[in-house]
């Protein structure tokens, strides 16, 4: 099971209302009561930064707490494909970002 402990505080950053959250909190602490291994924390690449995603991305593995961790982060090589999928979704800097610059082998 893929199920973090967090408290409600960490919930709500993460989007959830606030009866989620409660909610949430609660059945952490249920499934850790059962025997269940959570997950200790959750991070992800932010979309809001723009640049070097690879090294950006070792910095933050780099700086990981202890524990166990649920790391989000979609890598893509840049092709036509992809290009025209995340054609909205662009960086601050206008870049789609990515792990590969734009013409990096197939």
């Amino acid at each position: 099971m893929n199920f973090p402990r967090l408290q409600a505080a960490a919930w709500l950053e993460l989007g959830l209302d606030a009866a989620q959250a409660t909610q949430a909190e609660a059945l952490a602490a249920e499934l850790e009561a059962q025997g269940f291994l959570l997950i200790d924390h959750v991070r992800m690449l932010p979309l809001e930064v723009g640049g070097d995603h690879a090294a950006l991305t070792l910095q933050l593995l780099r700086d990981l707490p202890p524990g166990i961790t649920h790391f989000i982060l979609h890598p893509a090589r840049d092709t036509p494909g992809t290009s025209h999928a995340l054609s909205g979704l662009r960086g601050p800097g206008g870049e789609q970002g990515g792990f590969c610059p734009r013409g990096a082998g197939a």
